[in-house]
């Protein structure tokens, strides 16, 4: 799936959230966080049938706009990995990723990148 859904707390009513095409493609198994109005998501897999590709890209998505944005930090970028958790330091300067999973690799490695 690559669709959104807002719940409403204060009516607890979801709602569809319609958004630009430039956003990610529909995976499972990714991870997400949020700091500074905008929600992180990164990684996860699309499973056909017979193969699996798994993701290492990484995406903002505003909450005041609702734009997706394809982030694309410089350095060791983490391997493609599917339910590697992730979170934002307090000041949300800096975004960790930990972990994850791959049938491509075994790669346990830690990763940090400045958001």
């Amino acid at each position: 799936y690559n669709d959104l859904y807002v719940l409403h707390l204060s009516t607890l009513r979801w709602e569809k959230q319609v958004t630009a095409t430039n956003g990610p493609s529909g995976r499972s198994g990714h991870r997400m966080t949020a700091a500074k109005r905008q929600l992180f998501l990164f990684g996860g897999f699309q499973d056909y049938i017979t193969t699996f590709r798994y993701f290492n890209d990484l995406y903002s998505f505003c909450l005041d706009t609702f734009q997706w944005t394809q982030l694309k930090p410089m350095g060791q970028i983490p391997t493609p990995r599917s339910a590697a958790p992730i979170v934002v330091s307090q000041d949300g300067s800096t975004l960790f990723i930990v972990g994850g999973y791959s049938k491509e690799t075994d790669d346990k490695g830690i990763t940090h990148t400045d958001v």
